[in-house]
């Protein structure tokens, strides 16, 4: 501050006033000083002293400059000067932005500084109020932190005053609450009305509230979207400094898609038990249904299976949704699991195609669904239907929970699968050890009848009767003991002679053999792959194989012209297509060598598909039934797998895979063969 000409509107104080204003100044818990214009200290009161780390001897008379960081004091003599020329009587110098003030030991402080146009002993002069803010600018900022972090925070924070009305209401509470701020504050809980809140559960969190505890617990949010949420709340008392009870600070998490998961996690364990127990599958999905229901009130939960014919689906468990009369396959789940597609129907009051069962689900109040297939080894097996009370498409919660439904049926298929493969992998083997035995006993019951046969048509004169007949006894105990052979091939446990095998060769050579064993009218056709791998084998139960599934292939032609054809190739078998084939379970993924019979014959539906590989089941008229059984086992005991593809009108293919013999060189190439393809 330089010398200047006396201050507009300044006026010396009476001897009195003089008195008191010093009293006043020296009294008062702000700095203060004055300053001439020149910038000298003229005066400073004891809390200027205590603010500044001075002592009043030592700084009269000295620049007030002293107290300001070099970095500031050319700003702050333009300050000063504006102040002087404004002709203003006070003014703030940190109105807006708070200052900086040098201490002697070289420490600083923010400070808010107020300029007064004063007179002092004659002299114009200015007085300087300083006030150290340091404190409350670090509280300001915290609490503008807390703030900014309650507005970031994803978890719902909401206050309450001692009524327990709302007083701070964060952007995540808007979110998770569906309620603005406006709307909120001042307003109760059960104002707002977007909670379930039992009369019990408001009088235990007024109880802990009241005695200085934590309430911490789940509710029930509704949305009004239908979008309604489960909500993990944890409630708190606030209390002022004497301690009493001033409010309470809740925050709120959506738990939502966490108790669905645990939710699913214990149908599937619920889901599993059933099976493993005498429920089975249907009763399973049954419990399944039960507890979408109950967990998602809404919904309602339907799964159809789909019939062993692969055409038609049938009910399995949950809401029924046609009427008696009405086709499984007017529903929305059948159309799904028969086009292997997700089916979606918004409003069944105006779908299409949904006659048959329309009043039903209108009277019942669903009215629109959700449906989609349930694929087991790549295969639809049913479906999974939702069904809701409000028309209109599904939203993602729906969308979620019925993938996870159909996950879960999906597993349940394939635990029951795994359980009936298991089953009758045990059934097989208590067949297979009864039919061995059984063929021991009875080939050598039949040795000992044509040996003796043998021997006594040797005492009696040639061309006899007796000779005849005895002929005819060794005839038939021939034939017996095919049959006995063929028993112990549906065993596995004949004799064998384990060796490296060509499948091209055993082909060739059984060429002449297959088509005079075919009907009359039936052609027989080879595509013999090139660099087939060789694989270890019985050549003789193999040529067995082929043989059987040859005569087979002839028999599903009929009596009508037709084609036989005999494929060999290489493949590489993934899990999923092993997982497909009979005896798949047995095999790793892997190069396969494989032989394929192929016929253009009827057909065969899904029910007997099931069955074509047990003794003794033919759809002939007459037969043993022994001719697939026997392929059956002797596959299973070479380790390989039957991959059998058919459909009613469509004919048959049966391919054999046996584990390529990985060391081995490849086969020579061979020239495809064929007749008259």
């Amino acid at each position: 501050m330089g010398d200047r000409a006396p201050l507009p509107g300044t006026r010396e104080a009476p001897p009195r006033e003089r008195i008191w204003q010093a009293e006043i100044i020296e009294r008062a818990i702000e700095g203060i000083l004055t300053v001439a214009t020149g910038g000298r200290i003229l005066t400073i009161n004891p809390a200027a002293e205590r603010l500044l780390g001075v002592r009043r001897e030592d700084v009269i008379g000295e620049s007030f400059e002293r107290f300001v960081p070099v970095r500031y004091r050319e700003i702050h003599r333009r300050h000063v000067e504006a102040f002087l020329d404004s002709g203003l009587r006070a003014r703030e110098m940190s109105s807006r932005t708070p200052v900086a003030v040098l201490r002697p030991d070289g420490s600083e402080f923010l400070a808010e500084i107020s300029l007064v146009r004063i007179t002092v002993e004659g002299q114009d002069a200015v007085g300087c109020i300083i006030r150290d803010i340091s404190e409350w600018r670090r509280a300001t900022q915290q609490l503008q932190l807390q703030a900014r972090l309650l507005e970031q925070s994803r978890a719902a924070a909401v206050a309450f005053d001692e009524h327990g009305r709302v007083s701070y209401w964060n952007g995540a509470a808007e979110r998770l609450y569906g309620r603005s701020r406006e709307e909120a504050l001042g307003k109760t809980i059960v104002e707002l009305g977007f909670v379930d809140l039992p009369e019990p559960v408001g009088r235990e969190i007024r109880r802990t509230i009241q005695a200085s505890g934590e309430w911490e617990g789940d509710l029930q949010l509704r949305r009004g979207d239908h979008q309604d949420r489960i909500v993990r709340v944890t409630m708190a008392p606030v209390f002022d400094d004497e301690g009493n009870l001033v409010g309470a600070v809740s925050h709120g998490f959506d738990v939502t898609e966490q108790r669905q998961a645990a939710s699913m996690l214990h149908a599937q364990a619920t889901l599993l038990r059933q099976i493993a127990s005498t429920g089975g599958l249907e009763g399973g999905l049954h419990a399944l249904c039960e507890l979408v229901e109950e967990h998602f009130p809404d919904v309602r939960c339907t799964v159809h299976l789909m019939e062993p014919g692969g055409e038609r689906l049938r009910l399995a468990a949950g809401y029924r949704m046609r009427p008696p009369d009405a086709s499984p396959d007017s529903t929305p789940g059948a159309r799904a699991a028969l086009s292997g597609k997700p089916v979606a129907v918004d409003d069944f009051r105006v779908a299409e195609n949904y006659e048959p069962i329309r009043e039903r689900l209108i009277e019942g109040g669903r009215l629109a669904s959700m449906s989609i297939p349930v694929f087991v080894h790549g295969q639809s097996r049913g479906a999974v239907t939702l069904s809701f009370d409000r028309p209109g498409p599904p939203g993602e919660r729906e969308q979620r929970l019925l993938e996870t439904v159909a996950q879960l049926v999906q597993v349940a298929i394939e635990q029951d699968m795994a359980s009936s493969a298991r089953i009758e992998a045990q059934l097989f083997e208590s067949v297979a050890a009864l039919a061995a035995g059984i063929a021991h006993d009875f080939n050598n019951l039949v040795t000992s009848i044509v040996g003796n046969a043998a021997l006594a048509r040797m005492e009696v004169p040639p061309g006899s009767q007796a000779e005849q007949v005895l002929r005819d006894i060794e005839l038939a105990g021939l034939r017996a003991g095919e049959l006995a052979h063929q028993l112990l091939a549906y065993s596995g446990r004949g004799a064998r002679h384990i060796r490296p095998q060509q499948l091209n060769t055993l082909v060739k050579e059984m060429t002449r053999l297959l088509r005079v064993s075919l009907k009359p009218g039936v052609e027989l056709k080879l595509r013999l792959g090139s660099e087939v791998p060789p694989v270890n084998g019985d050549a003789t139960q193999l040529r067995q194989v082929i043989m059987n599934l040859v005569l087979n292939a002839s028999e599903a032609v009929g009596n009508a012209a037709g084609i036989v054809r005999v494929s060999t190739g290489k493949m590489e078998a993934d899990a999923r297509y092993l997982r497909r084939c009979r005896l798949g379970e047995q095999c790793n993924p892997g190069t396969y060598a494989y032989v394929e019979v192929r016929d253009t014959g009827a057909g065969m539906d899904q029910a007997t598909q099931q069955r074509i590989f047990e003794p003794y089941f033919t759809t002939k008229f007459a037969g043993r039934g022994l001719g697939l059984a026997a392929v059956f086992g002797i596959v299973r005991s070479h380790g390989g797998a039957i991959a059998l593809r058919s459909k009613p009108g469509e004919g048959t293919a049966i391919r054999i895979l046996l584990p390529a013999l990985e060391a081995a060189p490849p086969e020579a190439r061979e020239a495809r063969t064929s007749s008259g393809d």
